[in-house]
Parts: structure tokens; C-alpha cells; sequence
């Protein structure tokens, strides 16, 4: 099993950059390295130099972070990520659409994998069914494969890599201050899955209004249309 490390980014690259100045300066001819390079010593001793100061600034440079570190980090970003999201999705919502953000923003991280994690941005209350539930809107930074099945792992990841991805999930209430997905909705109660934040939109606002998006813009659009020609009327002109 490959044990995962984690390195503080800021003088990571500070490191990388002190690396590869080092290594631009050698092909500088200077008097040292040009009577080097006259006896056939240049060549070798850049590579071996190189080497050496690339992997002594590297290492003496590279901070690897703790535990908590990670953890605090990783549910920093999830967290802004997810608040900028809800923000924007409210914000672009058509006029009416059911849409709130999500009471408890707090981040949910992977246990194997510490700078991996999910939070929920937004819930869209809705009647499937004939029965209420309200569907959660999650981002995570990773793609997986999503299962509701509880006796399954609902994550199912084949590379620990940074990504991004858009879920939501139907939840139902089923007694006091407590849910259960409602597999009979969606694909076993998850509404829609994507990488793209536009895709993850439409889904949202469909299932907010029950319109595709298409549909409100194009109404929007005679809506203004109308109010143009009306406003023209009134001023006595016309409209081209």
C-alpha cells in the first residue's frame, strides 16, 4: 500500500525554483566552467551538480505536513469551494426557483485519503412521487463512482488525484431529525453526477423549476422582448 505524503505547497515551489535557477545558470559560460569545458569536465560535473543541488534544496526546503494539518487545509478549500458555489448558484437561479443553501456546511473528508473530501452547497426541497423530499447538492475535489447501497462503500475512487465533480442526492425523512436516501428516485436516489459545474446547473435549476434551462432562458428572453416593444409603444417609435 503506498503511504501518502503531504508537503507544504509555498516552499515546495520556492524549492523547485531554486532548482531550476541553479540549473539555467550552467550554461552560463563563466571562466570556471569554460576551462571545464576545455578539459572535457563540464559535462559531467553539470549533470552530477545539478543533481546534487536539485535534491539538496528539495529536500532541505520541503516541509511535510501532519495529520491536522492536512485535515484543516483540505476542509478550508472543500468549504470555500462549496460556499462559492451555492453564492453563484443562487445567484444565477431563474426568479421563483426553489433553491437554499445547505444548513450545515461543514466538510466531510475521505478517511484513507485526508486531502480528499465533499460538502454540500445547496438543497432543493421537491414532490417526486408524490411524496416530499429534498435533494442535496454536493461538490467534492475528486471523481468517483458514486453508491448509495449500504452495504457498499458510497465512494468508490480508483485514483486518490484532485478533480472536481457535482452530485446530488434525494434524501427523504423518515422520522425525527433523521433521512434516508430515497433510492426510488434518481439512479438509487442519486439525481444527477458531473464534472462539469454548467451540467451540474442545469440539473439544478430543472430540478428546482422543472423547466430545462433552455426553456427559462427562452422565456426570459420573450419576457424582454415584450417589455421592449412595450416601452417603444409608449414612447411613440417602433422597434427594428
Amino acid at each position: 500500500m503506498t503511504v501518502l505524503r503531504y508537503f507544504d505547497k509555498p516552499e515546495y515551489e520556492e524549492a523547485q525554483k531554486k532548482a531550476e535557477e541553479f540549473s539555467q545558470s550552467q550554461g552560463k559560460l563563466t571562466r570556471r566552467s569554460a576551462s571545464m569545458w576545455l578539459r572535457g569536465e563540464e559535462g559531467e560535473r553539470s549533470k552530477q551538480e545539478i543533481d546534487e543541488v536539485s535534491t539538496k534544496t528539495y529536500e532541505a526546503k520541503k516541509r511535510y505536513l501532519v495529520g491536522d494539518e492536512v485535515i484543516e487545509r483540505t476542509k478550508e478549500k472543500i468549504s470555500n469551494h462549496a460556499k462559492g458555489t451555492g453564492k453563484a448558484f443562487r445567484r444565477e437561479m431563474p426568479h421563483g426557483a426553489r433553491f437554499a443553501p445547505t444548513p450545515d456546511m461543514e466538510p466531510k473528508l475521505l478517511e484513507k485519503y485526508p486531502h480528499l473530501g465533499v460538502c454540500g452547497f445547496g438543497e432543493i426541497p421537491v414532490r417526486l412521487n408524490g411524496r416530499d423530499v429534498t435533494v442535496a447538492l454536493y461538490v467534492a475535489n475528486f471523481n468517483a463512482t458514486i453508491s448509495t447501497d449500504p452495504d457498499e462503500d458510497f465512494f468508490k475512487i480508483t485514483k486518490p488525484d484532485y478533480a472536481e465533480m457535482y452530485f446530488a442526492v434525494a434524501w427523504r425523512k423518515v422520522g425525527d431529525d433523521k433521512y434516508e436516501v430515497a433510492a426510488d428516485l434518481g439512479h438509487n436516489g442519486v439525481m444527477f453526477q458531473t464534472t462539469d459545474k454548467s451540467k451540474a446547473f442545469d440539473n439544478s435549476v430543472y430540478l428546482s423549476t422543472g423547466r430545462k434551462v433552455s426553456e427559462w432562458q427562452r422565456r426570459i428572453k420573450e419576457a424582454n422582448e415584450k417589455l421592449l416593444q412595450a416601452n417603444v409603444r409608449a414612447a411613440g417609435g417602433f422597434a427594428i
